[in-house]
């Protein structure tokens, strides 16, 4: 069981990604949702295929690796994002659509993804002292947030399939080496 001091440090950084996600996200005055969605899950599962150390210099970014742990722990992540949902009063009725339609309707990939948030996610991972793991739930929950923000402007259950498909994708491809005050792999 986690300590509360460690719990109320990922929520509070939880809140913090959810709103540097957005600035980061926006271009001019419009923010592409499911591709801001899918890129804050995304960092979610990077940053727990992070948690695994695994030793990924190898295999050029953008690249799948596969990791019978990422598939066992990226339902944390759906757990942690659908009970930040529950908490702010958003229900998820219905069923995802699948991966592959959710790919077609994004904007970035993973590495733009990634370039564009880790920027911004370092330093608030810094700030609250969390590692990997912590990070990777303190993004998924940002992730619920976020879809219980835009409910209005996009179906929860569309915004959760992005999700999905961005932690599942997080936690299968080989990230960028940036260093901007994350444990990079």
């Amino acid at each position: 069981m986690a300590d509360p001091a460690t719990e109320r440090r990922i929520a509070e950084c939880g809140r913090a990604l959810a709103i540097a996600c957005v600035k980061a996200m926006t271009v001019g005055n419009a923010v592409n949702l499911p591709t801001m969605v899918a890129g804050c899950s995304r960092m979610s599962g990077s940053y727990l295929l992070r948690s695994f150390g695994l030793d990924l210099s190898a295999i050029p970014p953008g690249h799948v690796v596969l990791s019978a742990k990422a598939g066992e722990q990226t339902s944390m992540l759906l757990r942690f994002c659908a009970s930040m949902l529950q908490t702010l009063g958003t229900n998820i009725v219905g069923a995802p659509a699948s991966l592959e339609e959710q790919r077609n309707g994004l904007k970035q990939d993973f590495l733009e993804a990634q370039r564009t948030l880790e920027p911004v996610f370092g330093p608030l991972m810094a700030q609250y002292a969390l590692d990997n793991e912590q990070m990777a739930k303190a993004a998924a929950l940002a992730t619920g947030a976020l879809i219980h923000q835009v409910a209005k402007r996009m179906d929860p259950v569309v915004g959760f399939s992005y999700a999905a498909y961005g932690f599942t994708e997080g936690a299968r491809t080989v990230p960028l080496s940036l260093t901007c005050g994350s444990n990079a792999a």
